[in-house]
């Protein structure tokens, strides 16, 4: 065996290091307890008593003299009111104990339905990754006044030797917790044993939370996880845990490191029926259990450290939470608030808490799903039967089976990590916002042509990390992007269009460099770039990081000559005056002033033509039963108008006709744009610039007559006159 090879250096190892990180307290220190009495118990056994409790211990059960003491508290209350005694706190028990111990407690009142023995015991919870009290029923039984439960042996494993138990990896104390309770009841399924308070709309949701769990049982035989190294059934203990908190899996110390579930009585209040909080709360709880079948550490280590792979289970345990749920949208609830976690790196740094690494897996959560949607259904299960493979019984110091174990069941992180933060980048995983995203990149400011390099990233293994690149100039021909990175092919470079309001944009994506050409025709919309960089170098432990530089090499565009402009090829106008008109209708004749506002007619936007020679323009249109000529008259620079006539008319059904025309003259030119020129003048001194203007409508079947007799200019607001004439350019 791996663990055997190394076990004198391992014991070694920790025997110098364990305890130093073993920062728990004494009972003695917990204000909330005072010692009641203390014995020394040694072959011959013994019992330690209060008044109301007392703990028999059978000769024979120590191998040696054991300080015991023990201690109540009134204001320590698991389980609240169903408590019937104080909290009793006994220290001082060896890891190993050959008899059952027997504990009475005297109870206060009267027991109503199932009464237990609560015994709790500092345990790494799932839910947290630091030591808390966790608590199991202890069967108890009645006996004039006073509860009864019998503590079974604990013993290790054949061949497990009490320097491989201090060898291993300890936190807390053995210190364990005890409590009368009452008002309980069970609900048996199967495979779980359901105990909870009887009161209040508990049952119904008890009764749901084991239906859930079967559920869940169901769902990971389906998954081929192997479950028959579990003794079922499993305990559930339903109790008040606090805010924030669903559930979670334990083992305890005082029942031969036997795991259970504990949930909060407070998932009971839900009112979304039937319960899918609880739902996601019993697959995502059961799963821990799963993985403690795979956990290649020793139960004991288990329940007394946290796990290398706390973060894995994590991610693992939140990704399953799809399985049970209806929701084809699903986005598991944990993972909201660490969407950033993959870019930290797969494995945690050893100085993260316990809270950072549970929130880390949580994030990574994303990633496991990615590994099923890129893999396979089984990859979830591949991971954690390397992971047996990989570890040791007791623990390996070197910190690294978990990503190697994702490495074997997967393939080297060149082949995924970059196609991975490139798909979650790119809004394709759990549907993240591209604003979350923002949040951490750096901005790049690009002032022209030549090399520019962001701020130094100090990029750990298997981490990425976005840039912002604002252009400062209008004129890129192309980027060339590349780290300072000593193995170029271990840095992968993706870039994306990062365009305000939506989401990015892929561009491209490789190794080592990058060059992306004609990025002002990218850009020209006002966006700017997203530079991804991944730092897919795996070298144990996984956890090493070194300066890395993202260079950009920018290379402007050249300046283009100014084309000559040698004339034009179309024209466009607009032209508005107040008209004074007579209206002709039979025998009746009007004279009113209405404006007068005219472009060109039919289905014609422009008036196409030709110079006919280096200042003339001339051109033509027939359309839908109109026809028009136009010619104009330039200075030698193009740049004013010197004359221009218009003739429009029109041919309908029955007759009608339609005649529009007018003359102008040194109109100046108000806009040069890249391929029209403008033309314009307006307000009351367009008349200045008229020469005539004409506009009869005839409609022979009314005997009707329309008649410009003439005309006048005016500020008028939005009705201001005006002449406008554009002109498409004829460039060499």
């Amino acid at each position: 065996m791996r663990w055997a090879i190394d076990l004198c250096i391992l014991i070694l190892l920790v025997l110098v290091i364990g305890c130093s990180e073993d920062s728990t307290t004494g009972p003695e220190d917990d204000g909330n307890y005072t010692l009641e009495d203390t014995q020394t118990i040694g072959l011959g056994g013994g019992i330690i008593e209060a008044e109301d409790f007392s703990l028999t211990i059978p000769a024979g059960a120590f191998d040696g003299d054991q300080h015991l003491e023990l201690y109540a508290s009134t204001e320590d209350q698991p389980f609240g009111e169903d408590g019937v005694s104080r909290t009793f706190m006994i220290d001082g028990l060896p890891d190993e104990y050959h008899e059952p111990l027997d504990m009475s407690i005297i109870y206060e009142g009267l027991l109503s339905d199932l009464s237990f023995i609560a015994i709790g015991d500092e345990s790494y919870a799932t839910d947290s990754g630091e030591m808390t009290i966790g608590y199991l029923m202890c069967t108890a039984t009645d006996s004039i006044g006073a509860l009864h439960c019998v503590l079974p042996e604990r013993e290790y494993e054949e061949g497990i030797s009490t320097g491989l138990i201090m060898a291993s990896p300890q936190s807390g104390t053995n210190a364990f917790r005890a409590r009368a309770i009452s008002r309980q009841d069970t609900i048996k399924t199967d495979h779980f044993r359901v105990v909870y308070p009887k009161y209040g709309s508990e049952y119904s949701w008890a009764k749901k939370l084991g239906t859930f769990l079967e559920e869940a049982y169901s769902e990971y035989l389906d998954l081929n996880f192997d479950l028959d190294g579990y003794e079922w059934p499993c305990f559930v203990i339903v109790r008040d845990l606090g805010e924030d908190r669903d559930g979670s899996f334990r083992l305890s110390r005082q029942f031969g490191w036997r795991g259970y579930l504990e949930f909060n009585r407070t998932l009971a209040n839900d009112e979304s029926l039937p319960f899918p909080q609880t739902r996601l709360a019993a697959g995502h709880e059961l799963f821990h259990l799963v993985q403690s079948l795979y956990d290649p550490r020793w139960p004991w280590t288990q329940a007394k450290s946290k796990a290398v792979h706390f973060w894995l289970d994590e991610a693992t345990a939140t990704q399953i939470e799809e399985k049970f749920t209806d929701d084809q949208s699903f986005i598991p609830g944990p993972f909201r608030g660490n969407e950033m976690a993959p870019f930290d790196g797969l494995q945690p740094r050893d100085s993260w808490s316990g809270i950072q690494k549970l929130k880390h897996g949580y994030g990574m959560s994303v990633l496991i799903d990615y590994f099923l949607e890129t893999y396979a259904e089984d990859m979830r299960r591949m991971i954690y039967v390397k992971l047996k493979e990989n570890g040791t019984p007791l623990f390996d110091p070197n910190t690294t089976y978990p990503v190697e174990s994702i490495i074997e069941a997967t393939s080297q992180p060149d082949e995924w990590l970059l196609d991975f933060f490139v798909e979650y980048v790119s809004g394709n995983l759990y549907d993240v916002e591209k604003y979350v995203f923002m949040s951490d990149m750096t901005d790049v400011h690009i002032a022209g042509e030549g090399i520019t390099s962001a701020a130094t990233w100090t990029s750990s293994d298997l981490s990425a990390h976005l840039y912002s690149i604002i252009p400062e100039t209008e004129s890129i021909e192309s980027i060339t992007f590349s780290t300072n990175w000593p193995v170029p092919d271990e840095i992968g470079i993706a870039l994306f269009k990062d365009r305000t309001g939506l989401s990015f944009e892929l561009l491209s994506y490789g190794y080592g460099q990058q060059v992306l050409n004609g990025v002002s025709a990218i850009l020209d919309d006002g966006s700017n770039l997203a530079v991804l960089v991944v730092n897919t170098r795996a070298v144990s432990p996984y956890t090493g990081s070194s300066d890395l530089i993202l260079n950009l090499d920018v290379v402007a565009e050249e300046d283009p000559e100014d084309p000559e402009v040698i004339g034009f090829r179309s024209f466009d106008f607009k032209i508005r005056v107040v008209g004074h008109w007579r209206h002709v209708l039979g025998d009746i004749t009007n004279e009113y002033e209405s404006d007068l506002e005219e472009e060109p007619w039919g289905a014609v936007n422009v008036i196409s033509g030709e110079m006919t020679d280096e200042t003339t323009f001339e051109g033509s249109f027939e359309s839908e039963g109109a026809t028009g000529e136009v010619m104009a008259i330039f200075n030698a620079d193009l740049d004013t108008v010197r004359t221009l006539n218009l003739e429009m008319n029109w041919s309908g059904s029955g007759g009608r006709e339609l005649f529009h025309s007018f003359a102008a003259k040194e109109i100046p030119r108000s806009d040069d744009l890249p391929d029209w020129s403008w033309f314009r003048v307006d307000s009351a001194k367009v008349c200045n610039y008229l020469d005539d203007v004409q506009y009869t409508s005839i409609i022979p079947a009314n005997d009707e007559t329309k008649t410009l007799t003439g005309y006048h200019c005016t500020d008028g607001g939005s009705y201001s006159s005006l002449i406008f004439f554009q002109f498409h350019k004829e460039q060499n």
